[in-house]
């Protein structure tokens, strides 16, 4: 496991951009307080970047563990570049335990970045739980997936200059949607595509905004619900 336990602070004093890339066999969990931070240097332009994976594999095992974790933020990250997370966990607890979720941002770990990526994969809760705001001057993509609960969650208000693209998927009859759109949404563009087993694919809950500029997608597939509930 990776923990990030106090805040770091970064600036790139050169004009190639640089990366802050953590890769854990198990889970990566960013404590609370534990800020990444990047400023600017005056006549250089390189920006950093922040790349997380967390493969889930406790001990080493690519197998079930209610050891196994993905990815869990608990504070801010802050960067002129892009920020790419991707979480995978192989915890078969019940979905309300947190380190069963592929890629958690809790309320106060808001990312603002260039792009913004995340890819989460769980075996029994959440995919992807966006509970943070997320904020970047490009696009925001969020793909996840989850076996036994749901493949996105949105709580955080979303917010992308450019294209923002959300994919949920559910692959067992167990749970409930693909995508559950449960915070304001704003970009040029929006995409949502979820597919559902025996539950609705797309759910967009009451008094949230989808707002676009040019163009709003949304597509939903389900072997025995509604596509999309609202």
């Amino acid at each position: 496991n990776i923990t990030i336990a106090t805040a770091l602070a970064f600036a790139n004093n050169s004009n190639t951009n640089a990366t802050l890339s953590l890769i854990a066999d198990n889970g990566i969990t960013q404590s609370v307080g534990a800020s990444l931070t990047t400023s600017t240097v005056v006549g250089k332009t390189g920006l950093v970047n922040v790349s997380m994976t967390a493969n889930g594999n406790y001990q080493g095992l690519a197998a079930a563990s209610a050891s196994s974790a993905g990815i869990r933020l608990n504070s801010t990250i802050n960067t002129n570049g892009d920020v790419t997370l991707s979480g995978t966990t192989n915890n078969s607890n019940a979905a309300s335990a947190s380190n069963a979720i592929g890629v958690d941002t809790a309320a106060a770990a808001s990312i603002t970045a260039k792009n913004i990526s995340i890819t989460g994969s769980s075996q029994s809760s959440f995919g992807i739980q966006s509970g943070s705001a997320l904020t970047s001057t490009g696009n925001i993509t969020l793909n996840g997936t989850s076996k036994n609960w749901v493949g996105v969650v949105t709580t955080g208000a979303i917010n992308a200059t450019g294209a923002l693209s959300i994919t949920g998927t559910k692959t067992s009859a167990a749970g409930y949607q693909g995508a559950n759109i449960s915070s304001n949404l704003t970009a040029n563009s929006i995409a949502i595509n979820g597919t559902g087993m025996n539950w609705d694919a797309v759910q967009l809950n009451n008094g949230i905004t989808l707002s676009a500029t040019t163009t709003l997608d949304i597509n939903g597939n389900s072997n025995a619900a509604k596509g999309l509930y609202f």
